[in-house]
């Protein structure tokens, strides 16, 4: 996919030049920090930033929710997305970035400044640490995780941050059954529920799922646990 040929239907062509800027940041800074594998244009527009705009029907449907504050939280978001291509996508939402890694997010602070995305906080931390600061717990109305970890883990990753009522939100690839069937009693355990799974595809070649877990009640203040724990003990297990 060119450059000339990435138009998301809902995109402006403000938006879209947003997105040339983006990849070209990510294009010259890779060849320094070594923030991603994917570093053909082609493929940054297909696998980086088609990839994150398959959620953004889900996310507009969300929106239509009286509750909904448009307050999403990206978990382990690399080089930025999904979440500063959601961020730019639907400058009406507040977008966390939440990244471990230091270069990543000074990265995307760049990225943030240099578009001027003021709907975008980027944050160095982990995820299972911060899910426990009272600001953040609870209080999002979409969490979003992008091929971070098998889905046991990464609901115990991150349903602590979505409000009850809320969605989490998880890219998958084609085949997903026997790894949802595998995290539904830690999902349950966790206060959520497997809401949809949303198939979608790239080309003819890429097809891949979002799976939309719902915040059915509270989670218990015990999850999540260090990492340590979650990998030698998966919930349900």
């Amino acid at each position: 996919m060119s450059a000339e040929k990435f138009r998301y239907s809902g995109l402006s062509d403000e938006q879209c030049a947003k997105f040339d800027f983006f990849a070209d940041m990510l294009i010259e800074a890779n060849k320094v920090h070594n923030l991603t594998r994917i570093c053909e244009r082609g493929d940054i527009y297909l696998r980086h930033f088609a990839d994150s705009l398959a959620v953004i029907d889900i996310l507009k449907r969300i929106e239509e929710q009286n509750d909904c504050q448009r307050r999403l939280i990206d978990i382990g978001s690399g080089a930025g997305v999904p979440g500063l291509a959601i961020a730019i996508a639907l400058p009406g939402w507040k977008v966390t970035s939440v990244e471990a890694t230091g270069k990543k997010v000074r990265f995307q602070q760049k990225v943030r400044d240099e578009l001027g995305l003021g709907n975008v906080l980027a944050v160095q931390g982990r995820a299972e640490e911060l899910a426990h600061d009272r600001v953040l717990r609870e209080s999002f109305d979409v969490v979003t995780a992008r091929g971070l970890a098998n889905m046991t883990m990464l609901s115990e990753l991150t349903l602590g941050f979505v409000k009850v009522g809320g969605s989490f939100l998880a890219w998958k690839g084609p085949d997903i059954e026997d790894e949802l069937d595998g995290a539904k009693k830690a999902i349950k355990k966790l206060g959520g529920k497997v809401r949809d799974v949303h198939p979608y595809k790239l080309s003819d070649e890429h097809h891949f799922n979002i799976i939309e877990v719902g915040k059915l009640m509270e989670m218990s203040d015990e999850y999540p646990r260090e990492f340590k724990f979650m990998k030698r003990s998966p919930l349900g297990k």
